[in-house]
C-alpha cells in the first residue's frame, strides 16, 4: 500500500475533500490516532523503513489491513459534522473521567446513554462500558490468566499446562459444586493474572517525551559525592562496572520490585489478602521515577491465604521474561532517536516489609538467626520470662579501643572483646544453597508441630533446578551447614544471571522498621499497652543478674516495679501528652496526631506509619525536651537524629560514613538504659540501615510508601466482593490503556495533567505565587506605602544592578547627589516591571488570608486552626558587631523567625507584588539556643520592627512552632521539609534542619543509678 496514500486524511471520507480550519483539524487528529495505533501494534518496520522482501508478504498485508480498519474506525468522527473529537478521542475523554473521579460502572453507563441521546442522531459514541472495554481491547493491552493449584504448588502452564490436577498434592485443578460435588471443568480454583512486562517497556519508548526522561540518568549523574538518584549509588556504580555491555546502552533499564499483601475489602475482620508484585523503574528522574502513574502492576496473586515461602511459584512469568530480557533483549523503537535498538533490563533490587522480605529472600526472619544480614553471627539472647528471642550485644561493632567495651555494670556484665560477623556475598550464599531442594506448598495443617523436613530431601519444585543440582552432584560443593539452616528455600532470583553479583539484593525496609522503634520507645516511655517494660521485663534483669535497683519487690499481695531511667512520672507523661495534642502541622505534613493521643489516660494509640515518621522526624526529641534524664534522652536524639538524615533527599557519602559508626555508639547506648525485652529485631536491624543507603541511594527511592499509598488506588477498583482479583485487573488495565491513549491524543483530548495541590500557577498580573482566598481592599497610609515600597525595591532582583550603580555615583560625588533616582515610564533602556517599579505602588491594596509561593501554602496566623501555616524564616544578610563599643563589623547571615499576620498584594499599576507582614524575633532576648534546639518568644515588643515588617513572599521559608508548655511563652522552632524534588538543592539537610545541629555526640556517660529516684514506680 502507497504510504502516501496511508497518510491522507480524506481516504476514509469516499474522497470528499475537507478544506480550511476543519480539514487540518482532521488531518492533526488521524495523524495522533495514526501514531497511537502504530505504537500499540509494534510497528517496527513502518517506523524504520525496512524495504527487504518478506516471504509472508500476504499475512503481513492482511495485518496491515486489519491495522487500517482499526484506525479507519478510532478516526471516525463523533457525528459528521463534529470537528473537535473522533470516535476513540471522546471516548478516552470521557473514560479518563471515570478513572480520575472513581465513577461506578452504573453511573457511567447512564451518562454514555445520556450523552448519546443528546448527541445528533447518527453518532458513533458507545452506549455501554462493555462496548468500550470491547474497543480498548483493540490496543491489545490485555493480561494473561494462568491457572494456581489451590495449594500453591505450581503453575499449570508450559509442560503442566493440559493437566487437570496438581502433579504434586494431586488437587483438583478445577472447582467443585459443593452442594453435589460435581466438578466444574473450565473454572479454576485459582488465577494468577500476569501483565507481561515486555510490550510494557516497549510501550514506554513509542511515546518521544517518555524515551527522552528514560535517559535522564546517562547525564545527570551526580559529581560532587552525594546521592541523590540510584544512579549515583554504590550498587550503580558496581553492576555497570561489572557489565559494561550492558551499561554502554543508554536505554537499558533498571527495575525494582515490591510486594505486599494488602485486604481488598473495607471489612477489617475479612481475613483475606491479595498480593501485587509491582515494578518501578530507575531510568526516570527523581520527580518522576516513584509517581504513581510510572508504578507498574506485573503479576496479581490472589487470595484469600497469603503465598507465603511459595510465591517464587508466582514469581515465574516475571522471571522468565527478565531472564529474557537479559540474555536476549528484545527490538524496541525508539521514538526519541527515531531508531531501533535491542532493550536489555535488570532488576535491581527488592522492597518490601520485613516478613515479606524472607517470603523473597528465602531466609528465616524470626528465632536465633532472624537478621538476614548477619546470619548465623545473629547475637541472639532468648528471655525466659518475656519469652522471646533479644538482639544485643552491638558492642562488637564498635572500634576495638572504644570504652563501651570496657564497662561491666552499663551492660550485660561482661567485657566485649568479640567483633562483628561479615556480611555473606551473594555468591557466597548463592554457593551455600546450590543444591538446596525447594518444595513449595501450603497444604492446611493440623494443630500439631509438623516435624522438622531436612532439606537435602525435598522434592524439587523446579524442574530446572534439579537438573542443575543432578548434574553437579558430582562436584563438591563446601557448605556450611549452620548458616544452610536459616534457609528455607533457594530463592527464585538466582535465576537470574547477574543477582548473585548485586550488593543489595533486598531491602530493609526504612519505612517498617522506623514504625516500629518509632512505637516501642513511645510505647515504653509512656508504659501503654505495647509497652517492653513490665513485670517478665523485670523479672528478667533479675534472671541474668544486671540491673538490681530494677528488680521486682513483692510489697504484700502486688509487685512493685521501682522508676527506670526510661520511665516518667505522671506528670511527665501529661506533658508530654499535652505536648503532642497541641501539635500542628502545616497543610499536608501529617495526619492530625491529636486524635490519636488520650491526655487523661496518658497513652497513644491510632497512629500510622507516617505519623511515627513524623514523631521520629521531629516531633519526638521536641516532645521529651526536659522529661527524661539526660542519658536515655540523648539516646532518643541521636537515633531520631540518625534517622533524620537517613531520610533525607540528598544524602552525603561522606556523612553516611559517619552515619553508619555513630548508629552504632547509639544502639549501645540504647543497651545501656533500655531493659533487654526493648531489643527486638526492628531495633537491630537499625544498625544495618546506613550501610544499605550508603550502597542503595536516598531511601526515597527504596522503601514502602509509595508502594502502599498505590495499593489504596489497587483496593479503590474493587467494585464486586466476589471478584476482587478480576476487579483490580480489569479497571487497571482500562487505566493502563487510558493512559497511554492520552499520550498521542493530547491535541484531541485536551489532556490536562493533574498538578499538586499546592502548585504555582503562572500569572501574569501577579509576579510570585497565588493567593487562594478572597481578596479585601484596603488603603495604605503614606508611611505604609513606603514601607512596603522600599522592602520591595531592596529586595527585588531587577533593582539589584541599579542601587550598585547608585551607590557608585554617590560615592563618586561625595554624597553631593540628589538621592532619589527616577526611570521615566516611557524610557526604551528599561524594562516594564523596572519602569513600574520606580513610578511606585498605589495606595489601593489587596489584602488576603491565604498565598501558596514556592509550592508552600501560608496563612496568617488569624485563619490558623487544625494546620499550622503562619510560621515564617527568613536570612538577612546585616552587620554585625559584638556590642555598641565594638569597631569590628563584620557582615554575616542572620536568622528571623516570625508569623504571617497579614498578605498584601502591592499594586503597581500593571502587575502585583506579594508581601508578607510579619511579627518577627530575632536572635537575642527574644530568640536562643537552647539544648541545640531554637527557643523563639513570640509575646516580644515589635517597636524594633515596625519600619521593616515585610518580606517578599518568595523569600519566605514555611516553619512551625511548638509550645514548650502551657505556662511557657517559649516556643520550639521546627522547620518544614521539601515536599518535591528541587534539581537546585544541594544539601538537604541544611535546608531542611528540623533537628538541633549541636548534639553533644560524645557526652561523658557517668556512673549513675539505673533507678530514678525523682519518679514514682509502678504497682502490678
Amino acid at each position: 500500500m502507497d504510504e502516501d496514500y496511508k497518510r491522507r486524511s480524506d481516504w476514509y471520507h469516499h474522497g470528499e475533500l475537507n478544506s480550511g480550519v476543519e480539514g487540518d483539524s482532521k488531518f492533526s487528529q488521524m495523524d495522533e490516532i495514526y501514531g497511537l495505533y502504530q505504537a500499540a501494534e509494534f510497528m517496527d518496520d513502518d517506523f524504520v523503513g525496512d524495504d527487504e522482501p518478506d516471504e509472508t508478504a500476504d499475512c503481513e498485508n492482511k495485518k496491515e489491513d486489519d491495522f487500517f480498519a482499526k484506525l479507519a474506525d478510532a478516526a471516525t468522527p463523533l457525528y459528521p459534522s463534529c470537528v473537535n473529537h473522533s470516535k476513540l478521542s471522546a471516548i478516552v475523554s470521557l473514560f479518563r473521567l471515570k478513572t480520575q473521579n472513581g465513577w461506578s460502572d452504573k453511573s457511567f453507563n447512564d451518562l454514555l446513554e445520556t450523552l448519546s441521546g443528546m448527541l445528533p442522531k447518527d453518532n458513533v459514541l458507545h452506549t455501554s462500558l462493555y462496548d468500550v472495554k470491547k474497543f480498548f481491547k483493540s490496543f491489545d493491552m490485555g493480561y494473561q490468566k494462568i491457572d494456581a493449584c489451590v495449594n500453591d504448588c505450581c503453575l499449570f502452564r508450559k509442560k503442566y499446562k493440559d493437566l487437570e490436577n496438581c502433579p504434586k498434592c494431586k488437587a483438583s485443578r478445577w472447582k467443585t459444586n459443593t452442594v453435589n460435588g460435581e466438578v466444574k471443568k473450565g473454572v479454576p480454583q485459582k488465577v494468577l493474572r500476569y501483565f507481561p512486562i515486555i510490550p510494557r517497556l516497549k510501550r514506554m519508548f513509542r511515546s518521544e517525551e517518555m524515551a527522552k526522561d528514560l535517559r535522564w540518568h546517562h547525564s545527570n549523574k551526580s559529581n560532587d559525592g552525594k546521592l541523590r538518584h540510584p544512579v549515583d549509588s554504590v550498587t550503580w556504580d558496581q553492576m555497570n562496572a561489572k557489565y559494561p555491555s550492558f551499561a554502554a546502552e543508554e536505554r537499558n533499564v533498571r527495575l525494582g520490585l515490591s510486594t505486599d499483601g494488602f485486604n481488598p475489602f473495607d471489612m477489617k475482620n475479612n481475613n483475606y489478602s491479595c498480593w501485587p508484585v509491582l515494578l518501578v523503574n530507575y531510568n526516570l528522574p527523581p520527580d518522576l521515577c516513584m509517581k504513581k502513574e510510572n508504578i507498574m502492576l506485573t503479576l496479581l496473586i490472589p487470595g484469600p491465604k497469603q503465598p507465603g515461602n511459595s510465591i517464587d511459584v508466582y514469581l515465574e512469568p516475571l522471571i522468565d521474561d527478565l531472564i529474557h530480557l537479559w540474555n536476549n533483549g528484545e527490538m524496541t523503537y525508539d521514538a526519541f532517536s527515531k531508531s531501533t535498538f535491542n532493550l536489555k533490563a535488570m532488576l535491581l533490587w527488592t522492597i518490601s516489609d520485613f516478613p515479606a522480605y524472607g517470603n523473597l529472600a528465602g531466609c528465616k526472619v524470626k528465632g536465633q538467626m532472624a537478621c538476614p544480614l548477619c546470619g548465623k553471627n545473629t547475637d541472639s539472647l532468648w528471655l525466659k520470662f518475656s519469652r522471646k528471642h533479644v538482639y544485643m550485644c552491638h558492642r562488637k561493632r564498635l572500634p576495638a579501643t572504644h570504652s563501651f567495651r570496657l564497662k561491666k555494670s552499663w551492660f550485660d556484665g561482661k567485657t566485649e572483646p568479640g567483633i562483628k560477623g561479615r556480611i555473606l556475598t551473594g555468591k557466597e550464599i548463592s554457593q551455600n544453597l546450590k543444591n538446596f531442594k525447594n518444595d513449595f506448598r501450603n497444604l492446611k495443617r493440623s494443630g500439631r508441630k509438623r516435624k522438622k523436613t531436612e532439606s537435602n530431601g525435598m522434592e524439587s519444585d523446579d524442574e530446572e533446578l534439579s537438573s542443575e543440582s543432578e548434574d553437579d552432584e558430582e562436584d563438591e560443593v563446601n557448605v556450611d551447614e549452620d548458616e544452610l539452616s536459616r534457609w528455607k528455600k533457594r530463592s527464585i532470583f538466582f535465576k537470574l544471571p547477574y543477582w548473585e553479583d548485586l550488593p543489595v539484593r533486598h531491602n530493609l525496609d526504612v519505612m517498617h522498621v522506623e514504625r516500629n522503634v518509632a512505637a516501642s520507645i513511645l510505647s515504653t516511655v509512656l508504659h501503654c499497652k505495647k509497652s517492653k517494660d513490665g513485670l517478665n521485663a523485670r523479672k528478667d534483669l533479675e534472671h541474668l543478674g544486671i540491673r538490681k535497683d530494677l528488680h521486682p519487690r513483692i510489697q504484700g499481695k502486688r509487685t512493685y516495679l521501682p522508676a527506670a531511667p526510661w520511665s516518667l512520672s505522671k506528670k511527665e507523661k501529661k506533658i508530654l501528652c499535652s505536648r503532642l495534642v497541641d501539635f500542628k502541622g502545616p497543610d499536608g505534613y501529617c495526619s492530625n496526631i491529636a486524635r490519636g493521643v488520650s491526655v487523661d489516660e496518658c497513652k497513644v494509640t491510632g497512629l500510622k506509619s507516617h505519623d511515627y515518621h513524623v514523631l521520629m522526624q521531629q516531633l519526638l526529641p521536641v516532645a521529651l525536651k526536659g522529661l527524661l534524664p539526660k542519658g536515655p534522652r540523648l539516646a532518643i536524639v541521636r537515633l531520631c537524629a540518625f534517622y533524620n538524615q537517613l531520610c533525607q533527599r540528598v544524602i552525603d557519602m561522606e556523612q553516611i560514613v559517619v552515619m553508619e559508626a555513630e548508629v552504632v555508639e547509639t544502639i549501645c547506648m540504647f543497651e545501656r538504659f533500655f531493659p533487654p525485652s526493648f531489643f527486638d529485631i526492628m531495633v537491630h536491624l537499625t544498625v544495618h540501615l546506613g550501610r544499605e543507603g550508603r550502597l542503595g541511594g536516598p531511601v526515597h527511592f527504596r522503601w514502602m510508601y509509595p508502594f502502599e499509598r498505590y495499593m489504596k488506588v489497587l483496593k479503590d477498583f474493587v467494585r464486586n466482593p466476589a471478584r476482587p482479583e478480576g476487579c483490580i485487573a480489569e479497571c487497571y488495565l482500562a487505566e493502563e490503556c487510558v493512559q497511554f491513549c492520552s499520550e498521542f491524543l493530547k491535541k484531541s483530548t485536551n489532556l490536562q495533567e493533574k498538578l499538586d495541590r499546592n502548585t504555582d500557577y503562572e500569572n501574569s498580573s501577579i509576579l510570585e505565587g497565588r493567593p487562594i482566598s478572597a481578596a479585601t481592599s484596603i488603603t495604605l497610609s503614606e508611611m505604609d506605602k513606603k514601607i512596603a515600597h522600599l522592602a520591595v525595591i531592596q529586595n527585588m532582583a531587577v533593582v539589584e544592578p541599579y542601587i550598585d550603580e547608585h551607590l557608585q555615583h554617590l560615592q563618586d560625588t561625595n554624597g553631593r547627589c540628589r538621592r532619589d533616582a527616577s526611570i521615566p515610564i516611557d524610557s526604551d533602556r528599561h524594562g516594564e516591571v523596572l519602569k513600574w517599579l520606580a513610578y511606585g505602588p498605589r495606595y489601593m491594596a489587596r489584602s488576603h488570608t491565604g498565598y501558596i509561593v514556592n509550592g508552600q501554602r501560608f496563612h496568617t496566623s488569624s485563619v490558623d486552626r487544625k494546620n499550622q501555616n503562619s510560621g515564617v524564616f527568613y536570612e538577612a544578610t546585616a552587620v554585625c558587631r559584638a556590642s555598641a563599643k565594638d569597631t569590628s563589623q563584620v557582615v554575616d547571615l542572620v536568622s528571623y523567625y516570625g508569623r504571617v499576620i497579614d498578605i498584601i498584594l502591592l499594586d503597581y499599576n500593571v502587575f502585583y507584588v506579594p508581601l508578607f507582614r510579619c511579627h518577627w524575633t530575632v536572635m537575642g532576648n527574644e530568640a536562643k539556643i537552647e539544648d541545640g534546639f531554637t527557643l523563639v518568644n513570640m509575646n516580644h515588643s515589635q517597636v524594633s520592627f515596625l519600619k521593616d515588617p515585610y518580606i517578599l513572599a518568595s523569600q519566605a521559608k514555611q516553619v512551625f512552632y511548638l509550645r514548650e508548655d502551657a505556662e511557657s511563652s517559649w516556643h520550639v522552632v521546627m522547620r518544614v521539609p521539601s515536599r518535591r524534588y528541587n534539581k537546585d538543592l544541594d544539601d538537604g539537610i541544611a535546608d531542611i534542619g528540623p533537628l538541633p545541629a549541636n548534639v553533644d555526640m560524645d557526652v561523658h556517660m557517668d556512673e549513675s543509678e539505673n533507678a530514678r529516684t525523682d519518679c514514682e514506680g509502678i504497682f502490678v
